[in-house]
């Protein structure tokens, strides 16, 4: 149980960053790629001091939904139970360039031990910022004196030599397409007037730097490991590995397998929080923000490739419209060589520490144990709830401390898949339900405004509270109802999906797509944020705030509406969970649930 108080300091500041031949320039912490690993014990107090050595300057500071000077930083604790308040885990908190802050972060005696990461996390900036480098692991370690012997054979403290940490995702997308601007890192250095550009001229005298990289005929188009292009790790024969891999990426899914027969992964933990049990697998499946655990064994000697497809059997999850998001690429090279001893393969962990009580399985609790419910609704152009992301001020939802909650989480777009994220505390995955909501369209008179229409194409009536001036729109658009069905589907054969019961901070919310969650609002109060882990999407407006008051506060004020409509509904008389009816689930029309009975 640690004791002692941890003091660090990270600094932020543009430093010069070599992949292969090319000498970049991006925004570091302590001028690595990813920032130094920070390793904890439940118990501790860490004290951060964040130091911005970043110039002023004069660049775009729009605020809303859009890019704001990348010069401005802070810090989020990504998947850590930690309170949100300032000094703590506010990521609402700015630091300007030549300031700085210092966070104070007090982890729980019961703190998970897990892989968890801190990220610059300023609302406009951050799918710029973070990838181009702005990441670090976090690693709560195990208590020696309780973790099972197999466990802490490939883990620190006493076995750090067989830990492998993988952040992939740093941008080195270069290319530029006309359809997909925001793949292109030059393309946002240039909408943002970075100083940091590629401007040097090329020997040629044909242009420069920058406008090689923009070329789509030189491909420029990777994600970067560990800060580098195909990095190799290091195996023998028979031995035991624990691997540890952030998806860092801002906008891309890891579907991440090893290419070659002759090696084995095995999960241990998802998000910072050990599974029940361990369990083989050939494909981990990671949003933005997601991490996994997986110990790796090699039987053969040689070298293997582990890489990130796109698995046509993630497609019912993933979309493969969406392509964006997804792509093939080799991320490194596991080099096996020969065991000089007798061979004799290393065993995998068969058992993994207990969860703390706040993750307590809730699949089998009562109707009756349920505190309150909620509904999160991923809706087109960027919203959550029907609304843009307004302020730390404006909470969709109010609950008490220490309370059980339920809730509904909803993707109303038909082709494209929204990563979720929810600070503080991880939830626990219920259900893949029937869609029975609205799917999302754009207004097809002004294609700016988002419309929704029940799921026989018929124009919701609640858009005649919010366009009411609109009232020659069509009444009928059919969908696309390519990924509908996700309740009904052989999930155990698809990747992608989320095993019930698992724990997660990040999920993958798919098209048209239904879930339950449930979680123990564990000790912490104050403003939290949920949001899309998409950093393009949550840039222009895809998240929310809820607030988190003290037992027997008062819960009212939030701003669950929006223009008279509830999230998840689609006519006025639809009811909507402890807003409208104060019913139980078995009464609201959010689809059929699969409670685990």
């Amino acid at each position: 149980m640690g004791t002692t108080p941890l003091n660090v300091t990270l600094t932020v500041d543009l430093t010069p960053h070599t992949v292969d031949w090319l000498t970049i320039h991006r925004r570091t912490y302590n001028g690595e790629i990813p920032g130094p690993t920070l390793r904890v014990r439940p118990g501790d107090k860490l004290y951060i001091k964040l130091v911005n050595n970043l110039r002023p300057d004069n660049l775009v500071r729009e605020r809303g939904h859009g890019p704001i000077s990348p010069n401005i930083t802070n810090l989020h604790l990504h998947g850590m139970h930690v309170s949100p308040k300032e000094p703590h885990d506010n990521v609402f908190i700015e630091i300007g360039p030549g300031s700085s802050y210092q966070y104070e972060f007090h982890i729980p005696d019961d703190h998970p031990a897990g892989t968890f990461y801190y990220h610059h996390h300023i609302h406009g900036n951050s799918h710029f910022c973070v990838g181009g480098g702005l990441v670090g692991f976090i690693i709560v370690e195990d208590d020696v004196t309780t973790m099972p012997p197999e466990l802490s054979a490939i883990s620190c403290p006493l076995n750090c030599h067989k830990e492998v940490q993988l952040a992939v995702g740093t941008n080195f997308r270069y290319r530029f397409l006309p359809t997909d601007p925001i793949l292109s890192y030059s393309n946002l250095q240039k909408d943002l007037g970075d100083p940091s550009r590629n401007l040097d001229q090329l020997a040629s005298g044909t242009g420069t730097m920058e406008d090689w990289l923009m070329d789509p005929a030189n491909n420029v188009d990777y994600i970067l490991t560990n800060g580098q292009m195909w990095p190799t790790v290091t195996l023998t024969v028979g031995e035991v590995k624990r691997f540890r891999i952030l998806n860092a990426a801002t906008i891309e899914v890891l579907e991440i397998t090893i290419k070659e027969l002759g090696c084995q992964m095995m999960v241990l933990a998802w998000d910072g929080i050990y599974v029940d049990a361990p369990y083989r697998t050939r494909m981990v499946v990671l949003s933005g923000g997601a991490r996994v655990d997986v110990a790796v064994r090699c039987w053969f000697s040689g070298d293997f490739t582990m890489t990130t497809v796109m698995a046509e059997e993630n497609d019912p999850i993933l979309s493969s419209e969406y392509w964006q998001m997804r792509f093939d690429q080799d991320l490194l090279t596991l080099h096996v060589e020969e065991k000089a001893a007798v061979f004799d393969l290393e065993p995998f962990p068969t058992s993994l520490p207990a969860h703390p009580s706040y993750y307590r399985d809730l699949r089998r609790i009562d109707d009756s144990e349920i505190d309150g419910r909620f509904v999160i609704e991923f809706g087109p152009e960027h919203e959550v709830n029907r609304e843009h992301f307004k302020d730390a001020m404006y909470p969709r939802y109010k609950y008490e401390v220490g309370t059980i909650q339920e809730w509904y989480v909803i993707n109303t777009e038909q082709l494209k898949p929204h990563p979720l994220h929810i600070h503080v505390n991880h939830f626990q995955i219920i259900s893949y339900n029937e869609y029975t909501h609205p799917w999302g369209a754009l207004h097809p008179v002004n294609k700016t405004k988002s419309a929704y229409y029940d799921l026989q194409g018929n124009l919701c009536d609640q858009q005649f509270l919010h366009f009411a001036h609109n009232l020659d729109w069509p009444t009928s658009n059919p969908p696309n109802f390519k990924y509908h069905g996700h309740h009904n589907r052989s999930r155990d054969s698809i990747p992608g999906y989320i095993p019930l019961g698992e724990w997660r901070d990040t999920i993958n919310v798919p098209p048209l797509g239904s879930m339950t969650i449930r979680f123990v609002a564990d000790r912490f109060t104050g403003t939290q944020m949920i949001h899309c882990h998409n950093l393009n999407h949550v840039d222009r407006g895809m998240g929310l705030v809820v607030e988190v008051v003290e037992q027997g506060e008062s819960t009212h004020g939030a701003h669950t509406a929006s223009g008279g409509a509830y999230p998840g509904t689609c006519r006025r008389t639809d009811p909507y969970p402890d807003v409208v009816t104060g019913v139980s689930t078995t009464n609201v029309n959010v689809g059929s649930h699969e409670h685990g009975h």
